[in-house]
């Protein structure tokens, strides 16, 4: 059974190791190898110390507690994109899991709280983006509920391009014009800048490699 709470400055380190390994479990045969390696524990929590210290940070950061010590992590808030309705829409920025612990129910408890914190916060819908090869990853999502809405867009590791799909799911019955949908429910094609990097992709049920921060301009298009 584990606990969920607040992560605070000194879970950092353990945050950024459940991250770049489970990076490196998840993404191989998917993300070159060349880039897996040169992720390091050391260089992500560098940079998370510098974010976390970001006033005007809007998102939140939850860790799941286990033996003491932190087993997984996940970081939401709103959506960091364009959005074509006037709802609320939030967004899964990053989901983890320490790889040795997958299967186990963590990355389902982590995501049922932040979907249940960003209701309770007015938030319609949720979004998050995951890589379109990584199977698993997308059967998870969707047992939880997300669908992929027809948005995609592509990102390059070290000469390689990749696809993500979007997903959503409703949280508040809202308008019936849902996140980057149109009325008749066909979705709808969108330009804007994003504040990602990374990607989305799942080991077994919950492992995750969600996308961390970085500037890019992407269409998000209806798949043919």
């Amino acid at each position: 059974m584990v606990h969920l709470r607040e992560m605070d400055y000194a879970d950092i380190e353990a945050v950024s190791t459940i991250r770049v390994r489970g990076w490196q479990a998840a993404c191989a045969g998917i993300v070159p190898q060349t880039y897996l390696d040169a992720m390091t524990v050391e260089g992500d929590a560098g940079q998370r110390r510098q974010w976390s210290s970001q006033p005007e940070r809007k998102s939140r950061d939850l860790v799941a507690l286990g033996d003491r010590r932190p087993v997984g992590w996940i970081c939401f808030g709103p959506h960091r994109g364009e959005i074509l309705s006037l709802e609320r829409v939030g967004e899964v920025h990053a989901l983890y899991i320490s790889p040795d612990l997958i299967g186990q129910g963590i990355g389902r408890t982590l995501l049922g709280e932040a979907h249940a914190q960003m209701k309770g916060q007015g938030f319609e819908t949720s979004a998050l983006w995951v890589l379109y090869d990584n199977q698993r990853a997308r059967r998870f999502y969707e047992r939880a509920g997300d669908k992929a809405d027809g948005a995609a867009q592509d990102d390059v590791y070290d000469g390689i391009t990749l696809t993500e799909l979007r997903y959503q799911r409703v949280l508040l019955q809202g308008p019936a014009c849902r996140f980057g949908l149109t009325a008749t429910g066909q979705p709808s094609t969108i330009r804007s800048m994003l504040d990602h990097r990374g990607l989305s992709g799942l080991s077994g049920q919950e492992q995750e490699c969600t996308r961390a921060p970085r500037w890019k301009r992407f269409q998000a298009a209806r798949r043919q």
